[in-house]
């Protein structure tokens, strides 16, 4: 392409290169733009059109599925570790945006991770503890907050309201040799009444008594058939052992006027009035040692 001179823009006359001022008429040749850098100038004009052009063309061209916001947005759901890596390197958001997404998916791997993890510190803790000075040679690791809170449970599931402990009228008393014994008695929604004895040997939990309060005439009563499920109840939250209420029934009809069972860490006392007469029943359940089982004459259950 013939570069050309410097033209005047006033009156038209070709002037030199090195020109400064136009001989025809006087007017400045500086203020006059050569062709060559008009040239230049569309020339820079049409590239950025031509890169223009090809940035809307490939913006509207369509990607791989999971490039799009519709897949990124369907692997965070699925399987958020792809449906992040997928939302940092392709999803056209604001970066404020995407932190925040990266951010609530951190809080919930932190929340399930921690509702994953076992409870430890219940089972580093000994549910039974050996004591020699009391009869069965152990107690169980539980203070009377923390038995009431079972019991209040247990009364609370059988009875399908908010019965608590704390309603029933509390009989206490301690002992030189360091036992304390709280009884609990109410009247059951359907009459009769039931008793609950905790015993503690220096503040911890030496065995749980349910019993009746009063004089049962028949093994098949309601009654009796609810000491026994909250019995049974109690036991398995309270002990590693779960003894199920025909069991208990089948001890119940076969046992002495008292029997002592051991089974598992626990003896289970049950006691009974002989047939002729009119029956009461409780049930302990008391921490023992094999040894001291074996010792006390403990028939095994």
């Amino acid at each position: 392409m013939t570069i050309m001179g410097k033209q005047c823009p006033n009156c038209g006359k070709e002037l030199k290169d090195s020109a400064k001022f136009c001989g025809e008429c006087g007017t400045r040749a500086s203020s006059v733009p050569k062709e060559k850098e008009i040239g230049e100038q569309i020339e820079k004009v049409n590239d950025e059109n031509i890169q223009k052009c090809i940035f809307e063309t490939e913006k509207h061209t369509p990607k791989n599925w999971w490039k799009r916001t519709g897949g990124i947005i369907f692997w965070l759901i699925v399987f958020f570790p792809i449906g992040l890596y997928l939302m940092w390197k392709y999803a056209n958001w604001k970066r404020s945006r995407k932190v925040i997404v990266t951010l609530i998916w951190g809080i919930v791997l932190f929340c399930w991770s921690l509702g994953s993890y076992p409870d430890m510190s219940d089972e580093s803790e000994e549910l039974i503890i050996e004591n020699s000075h009391v009869k069965f040679g152990a107690v169980y690791n539980y203070d009377l907050e923390e038995t009431k809170d079972k019991v209040d449970k247990v009364l609370s599931d059988f009875y399908n309201s908010d019965m608590s402990l704390d309603e029933f009228t509390l009989t206490s008393d301690k002992y030189e040799n360091g036992l304390d014994a709280y009884t609990y008695v109410s009247s059951a929604p359907q009459g009769y009444q039931i008793g609950i004895e905790l015993d503690f040997f220096e503040d911890k939990l030496l065995g749980i008594i349910v019993k009746t309060e009063s004089t049962l005439t028949s093994m098949n009563s309601e009654g009796l058939g609810d000491i026994q499920e909250i019995y049974s109840m109690i036991i398995g939250c309270i002990t590693n052992d779960e003894l199920e209420v025909e069991e208990i029934k089948d001890v119940v009809k076969t046992g002495n006027v008292k029997t002592d069972y051991y089974r598992n860490g626990n003896v289970y006392g049950i006691c009974r009035t002989p047939d002729d007469s009119p029956m009461v029943f409780y049930y302990m359940v008391v921490a023992c040692t094999d040894e001291r089982a074996e010792e006390t004459g403990c028939q095994k259950l």
